[in-house]
């Protein structure tokens, strides 16, 4: 329980401390607009998004709506997603931990979530009970990071004894949980994505919020220089070294 707490402290702050997080984060547009794209511009009594963060995926969507509940862990998130919509009616705003969150009687016609269920301690039971707050004839669109996702840091990490990776899931996963729904769209995207050097790369990663830890033990100098080394000399391509990105946007209906 202690390092559950540990963990969601840590997600929380990172977020919090991304003040620059649109900067770095095409990828994780590039899914939200997937999301924005495949939705259209239908009418909906009630929206819920989940890890709404700095509000690319809620300024993206075309749909109407009489009430738009954006939930985030992070309160500087929120904050800053407030203050864009501030002139914008309908909607309402919750800083939350998704997995602790209750909404008791209230349904919703459609949930939305990009780039943020892959934080989940627990995504299975969690995405279950969000599926049980949908309406009948109700949607979820999500996007999420899935394996082979950061390959090439997790085997530095190996290697060198620094830093740690969060353990993704991949598609079939995904595709399991939603099993008892109707497919309306799905897509499975990898590619890498290059940098001029490791500390490029790790900065980049940094500044989007998108750190983890599992709390094991205090890398030294020598394992940093250690992961450095080994990450250039493996991957590696055209002078500059590379991450593999891949991810999942895939839509359901009841």
């Amino acid at each position: 329980m202690q390092k559950t707490h540990s963990i969601k402290n840590f997600v929380k702050n990172s977020f919090d401390r991304a003040i620059f997080y649109e900067e770095f984060t095409p990828i994780q547009q590039e899914m939200a607009q997937i999301i924005s794209s495949n939705l259209g511009s239908e009418e909906f009594e009630s929206v819920l998004e989940i890890g709404s963060g700095s509000g690319y995926l809620t300024q993206s969507v075309n749909i109407k709506f009489k009430d738009y509940t954006c939930l985030d862990i992070s309160e500087n998130m929120i904050k800053g997603l407030k203050e864009k919509l501030k002139d914008q009616k309908g909607y309402n705003f919750m800083v939350s931990d998704a997995e602790d969150c209750e909404f008791l009687e209230r349904r919703f016609d459609v949930i939305l979530s990009s780039s943020c269920i892959q934080w989940f301690l627990d995504p299975e039971k969690t995405l279950r009970n969000f599926i049980s707050l949908l309406k009948e004839n109700g949607q979820i669109h999500f996007s999420v990071f899935i394996e082979p996702t950061f390959k090439e840091l997790k085997l530095s990490n190996i290697f060198s004894g620094f830093g740690s990776t969060l353990n993704l899931k991949d598609e079939s996963f995904y595709m399991n949980v939603f099993k008892d729904l109707n497919l309306n769209y799905k897509y499975v995207c990898t590619k890498k994505v290059y940098f001029q050097s490791v500390i490029e790369f790790l900065k980049f990663h940094k500044a989007s919020g998108a750190r983890f830890t599992s709390f094991n033990r205090i890398c030294s100098k020598e394992d940093f220089k250690n992961f450095c080394e080994f990450y250039e000399k493996n991957f590696k391509d055209r002078e500059k070294i590379y991450a593999t990105y891949s991810y999942l946007v895939a839509g359901f209906y009841k």
